[in-house]
């Protein structure tokens, strides 16, 4: 009884049991292969237990018994296979659950790197956009340098700091210095300039200059050895990777010539308000004495007392000659303009100019035929004739030629300082030449100057070439002049040319002389 109790305890252990497990089982795997192999397992068990009576009819107790046995241990075997099933499927769901746990970390992960790369690919999109514009910008700034460099009107060159060689030169520089690019920058700043300066330079090239400092007038050589005198502005900076200067080297020449002209041009003004000035005044006494002289000697009977007042009579007109100088050099002399025929006038005044120009000097003459006339004051214009030929008398000592010519010049030629000076105008040329000792190169800037004189004092007031100038400029014209010391000076004198619808007009001074 205890054996078939303990198989039937053992038997409702098992129905109790192993459906549990089976229908758990079969839930969660549903119709897969392992749930299949359950349900088809339990079945096989299901269909011996309903065989169990039939066989224990066949067999005996003890086969049943046995049969009991089996069952038993078939269920135990197979309990303890489900329940190692059991926990390989929870080992294999929890590698699932960590795998995707890991997945997602890994997912999660695979996103910031992500979201982090794009960042970085919008960050270096940045960086390579900047770097594209400071490209652009340093194409831009290349291409400024070298306009503000290479093609800057004033000369600059950079040299090196520690051994002073030139590393660059602009084109300004390079026709400065008389120099190609090449042997530019083969040369040294000690290479520019004279023995003299180059300890003072070595000083001053160790003084820094951070900020567009002025270093003062220096003297540069050209590759020809002339000397130029330069006035310079540096700057230190960092050039193709060394310490360098930035060098402005401005030529002073232009600008002293502009300002001693332009002092000139204020002492000549002041020298002609004066004269003017003075003329003026002097006229007014002189015409009170000229006056006064004249109603005397008209009035006189006596020779005795006659002759004084003749020679304060004559000394007023040589006075009043020189107040028309001064008026003419101040260039304020009252004009009576007119059409004049200068070929005619200078043939009127032959015999003069023959008395003036004597002492074995010949008279040449060359006048152009057909030359039209000009509008001037006859009075004017024969002063500048005399004073010229004078001037030319008195260059040659030892006598020589003196050549008088006329010509008409148009066009490029006319004087860019007139007022006639269009691309048409047309011009008459008086040209006085003379083979005498020339003008001295330190006379030159004061040949036009009033008062300036190189006779002896009381022999001449340097009026002369002065009262030219103004006349010819009063009169619309310009002179110029050409001298070699030893060979003789040309002085030029420009008329404008009579407009050709008041050219017929006969002036008075022609009329005067054909009458």
């Amino acid at each position: 009884m205890s054996g078939i109790g303990e198989i039937a305890l053992v038997s409702g252990a098992l129905q109790l049991t192993v459906p549990s497990y089976a229908l758990r089982l079969v839930r969660r795997f549903g119709t897969r292969q392992v749930g299949w192999f359950l349900v088809a397992s339990f079945s096989c068990l299901a269909a011996l237990h309903l065989l169990k009576p039939l066989q224990s009819m066949n067999m005996g107790a003890a086969s049943g018994m046995t049969l009991e046995i089996v069952f038993a241990i078939a269920a135990a075997l197979l309990l303890i296979g489900l329940c190692h099933l059991e926990a390989l499927l929870a080992q294999r769901q929890e590698s699932e659950l960590t795998e995707h746990r890991l997945r997602e970390r890994w997912e999660s992960q695979a996103q910031q790197q992500n979201a982090e790369l794009a960042q970085a690919n919008q960050e270096l999109a940045r960086r390579l956009a900047q770097l594209e514009q400071s490209a652009d910008a340093l194409r831009v700034s290349m291409a400024d340098y070298r306009q503000l460099f290479e093609a800057n009107p004033h000369p600059m060159w950079i040299f090196d700091l520690r051994s002073l060689h030139i590393l660059a030169a602009n084109q300004a520089a390079l026709g400065q210095y008389q120099l190609a690019e090449g042997e530019f920058r083969g040369l040294s700043a000690h290479d520019l300039l004279p023995r003299s300066g180059l300890s003072r330079f070595v000083q001053d090239a160790a003084r820094p200059c951070s900020s567009a400092q002025s270093r003062g007038v220096w003297q540069h050589r050209r590759k020809d050895g002339s000397v130029l005198e330069v006035e310079v502005t540096a700057l230190d900076l960092h050039y193709a990777g060394v310490p360098a200067r930035l060098v402005l080297a401005l030529d002073v020449r232009p600008r002293r010539e502009q300002e001693r002209a332009m002092c000139e041009a204020r002492k000549q003004e002041v020298a002609a308000r004066l004269a003017s000035g003075v003329a003026h005044h002097l006229n007014n006494i002189l015409s009170v004495i000229s006056g006064y002289a004249n109603l005397l000697l008209h009035r006189s009977r006596d020779e005795e007392s006659s002759e004084p007042l003749r020679q304060i009579s004559a000394a007023a007109g040589r006075a009043a000659a020189l107040s028309r100088q001064l008026q003419m050099a101040s260039g304020h002399f009252a004009m009576r303009n007119e059409t004049v025929d200068l070929n005619s006038l200078l043939a009127h005044l032959d015999s003069i100019l023959v008395r003036l120009s004597s002492n074995g000097i010949r008279l040449e003459r060359s006048f152009a035929p057909g030359l039209p006339p000009i509008v001037a004051d006859s009075r004017l214009v024969e002063h500048v004739v005399v004073n010229l030929v004078l001037n030319a008398r008195d260059a040659m000592t030892a006598g020589g030629t003196l050549a008088l010519s006329t010509g008409i010049v148009q066009g490029p030629e006319g004087h860019p300082g007139t007022e006639r000076a269009e691309s048409r105008a047309r011009y008459i040329r008086l040209s006085v030449r003379d083979t005498g000792s020339g003008i001295a190169p330190e006379i030159e800037p004061h040949l036009f100057e009033p008062f300036f004189s190189t006779r002896e004092v009381g022999k001449g007031l340097g009026l002369g070439l002065a009262s030219v100038q103004g006349a010819v400029k009063q009169q619309g014209g310009w002179i110029e002049y050409t001298t070699e010391p030893g060979r003789g000076t040309e002085f030029r004198v420009f008329f404008p040319a009579a407009d050709p619808v008041a050219a017929p007009r006969e002036s008075e001074f022609r009329r005067w002389v054909r009458h």
